[in-house]
């Protein structure tokens, strides 16, 4: 999943182990800003209910993907934001693709252009000039306002 999407409830926000209810907050997305510690719409914006996506819209805004195995470590696919690098790796089972699936309901399989999207070690991966990563970049946040 996007991690600029999904909400945290304000007990986990505010350090508490337990559920109290609403009100939910945006997630963080801790690697938007490459290094683990990006705040929620601090300068990347996160998602946390379909109001707030308005750039990039639903219809190109990213939820789920492929994951290349490699990078299975937990339910996010971590992306930077700042800096062309593959924290996590895009999934390239699909003939050198990967299906997307968007905020508006919609899913793809979209095609890596870029032989470096096809990741084969385990660690970030400087893409410099990646047309896969800024693809991937276009869908996955925006700066805040």
């Amino acid at each position: 999943m996007n991690g600029a999407v999904g909400t945290v409830c304000v007990s986990f926000k505010n350090g508490g182990g337990g559920h109290s209810g609403p009100p939910l907050y945006p997630v963080d997305g801790p690697w938007l800003d490459n290094t683990h510690s990006h705040r929620a719409n601090q300068p990347w914006r996160t998602y946390g209910k379909t109001s707030e996506m308005v750039a990039p819209t639903p219809g190109k805004l990213l939820v789920l993907m492929d994951e290349n195995t490699l990078g299975l470590n937990d339910a996010t696919f971590s992306f930077g934001m700042n800096t062309a690098v593959w924290i996590d790796f895009p999934g390239v089972t699909h003939e050198m693709g990967c299906s997307l699936a968007f905020a508006d309901g919609h899913a793809e399989i979209h095609k890596w252009v870029d032989v470096r999207t096809r990741v084969t070690q385990a660690n970030q991966n400087p893409v410099p000039g990646s047309l896969d990563w800024r693809w991937l970049a276009d869908r996955t946040s925006a700066r805040a306002q």
